[in-house]
């Protein structure tokens, strides 16, 4: 079956579950997490070498997919795109967990389309991911209260109000960010 998950904001969500085992969670948003930002970050792949092969992706519209495209050109092996697909629905799945409101509803029987094969994941690998990831985020909430959606932006002017003290963790990743990594990418 599925679970549709619907914020007021319009954001969607979907977790497919197959025999107790997840199998696929997507997030229907143009801000949702991609493949290619896990590949990048796993270090499994580069802008340049994600930019080649959307490239050719756009090229032929109804190819092959991103990850498929990446094997065939030797990116990356089977194994690896995998790898990456079951972490981009663990990624996805504790993002999900942090919306505070919204509705939910299970359709039974609802499947993945056809061309996609379920991943299997075990259910309490995900609780176990979900409950690690909820305790770090409420610890960065003062700090990024839309969470990897936070916008930050430089200001030329000294702030006025009460100072931000980081530790140096927080400072250590909020320093990092710039066009090209996002608290996303850093997350």
């Amino acid at each position: 079956g599925a679970l549709h998950l619907h914020r007021s904001d319009d954001r969607t969500g979907i977790i497919y579950v197959y025999d107790g085992m997840l199998g696929a969670c997507t997030e229907l948003n143009t801000d949702a997490l991609t493949l290619g930002h896990v590949l990048q970050q796993l270090g499994m792949a580069t802008a340049e070498q994600l930019d080649d092969a959307y490239g050719l992706q756009t090229q032929n519209p109804l190819g092959k997919r991103i990850g498929e495209l990446l094997v065939d050109y030797r990116v990356i092996t089977p194994e690896q795109l995998n790898d990456a697909l079951k972490t981009q629905v663990l990624w996805t799945v504790r993002e999900l967990a942090q919306w505070k409101e919204g509705a939910y509803e299970f359709l039974p029987g609802e499947h993945l389309p056809d061309e996609t094969l379920p991943l299997r994941i075990d259910v309490t690998r995900v609780l176990m991911e979900v409950l690690r990831f909820t305790q770090e985020w409420e610890e960065l909430q003062p700090y990024l209260p839309d969470g990897m959606r936070t916008r930050l932006e430089m200001a030329f002017d000294i702030p006025r109000g009460p100072l931000l003290k980081f530790d140096v963790n927080t400072w250590h990743a909020l320093s990092r960010i710039n066009t090209y990594r996002t608290i996303r990418n850093i997350a």
